[in-house]
């Protein structure tokens, strides 16, 4: 399952410790994921992106968990993507404790809540008690969603002229609209761009003054993905 990782960015919805129970789900990340990319095929889910409680610093440089990374903080998740039904989002921070001998962790258990929602919601349709879609409406992004909505649309030429900014630093302005044809056309090796780019953006690594962020050549390398 092809997916990005950022940080939380709305932290108001969060629950008090307390209030979270222990999860009864006895699966494993790879059960759970597998459910997750499976619903949102159903609804031609694409740009997913699960932010969780973590830094910046915790995320490689293709915008997946360090291997030792741990939330800072609270288990919650935002599982947030574009479908059929226009961007959607869910927000996950029920389970507080992993269910006994599980596998998973803490958080992983919250995106299967996830996926489980999907699961249910998809029922719906299936015994015609709404419309076709209609029980989304409730999870549709309004106004600029933390994870996924964008200035400004997110295209194939958007996301080539992101990722040459951030991987062409010192080439003039004429330079980069060239690379960006050339970008488009198949003339330049784009994995080689996306890695030169997501290296140049990275808290890590990047370069001071760069005129984009991690977060938007995340995403056009996400976008063009979905176009391949």
């Amino acid at each position: 399952m092809r997916y990005t990782t950022r940080p939380l960015s709305d932290r108001t919805w969060l629950r008090a410790d307390d209030e979270r129970t222990r999860s009864q789900f006895k699966v494993s990340w790879s059960q759970a994921s597998d459910l997750l990319e499976r619903e949102l095929e159903w609804i031609d889910g694409h740009d997913l992106v699960i932010e969780i409680d973590i830094r910046e610093q915790d995320l490689r440089l293709d915008g997946m968990l360090r291997a030792n990374a741990k939330p800072i903080g609270a288990p919650a998740v935002v599982v947030a993507f574009e479908s059929q039904h226009g961007p959607l989002l869910y927000r996950s921070d029920a389970y507080g404790w992993g269910s006994w001998g599980s596998s998973m962790e803490v958080w992983q258990h919250n995106v299967y809540a996830v996926a489980k929602t999907l699961e249910a919601l998809r029922a719906v349709d299936r015994y015609g008690a709404a419309r076709s879609g209609e029980q989304y409406r409730g999870y549709r992004q309004i106004g600029r969603g933390p994870a996924i909505v964008t200035d400004a649309p997110m295209t194939a030429r958007r996301a080539a002229e992101i990722l040459v900014r951030g991987a062409r630093v010192n080439t003039s302005e004429r330079t980069r609209e060239h690379d960006v044809d050339a970008f488009l056309d198949g003339d330049l090796d784009r994995d080689s761009v996306i890695r030169l780019a997501k290296r140049n953006t990275h808290p890590d690594t990047a370069w001071p003054g760069i005129p984009v962020s991690f977060d938007e050549v995340q995403r056009a390398a996400a976008h063009l993905r979905g176009e391949r």
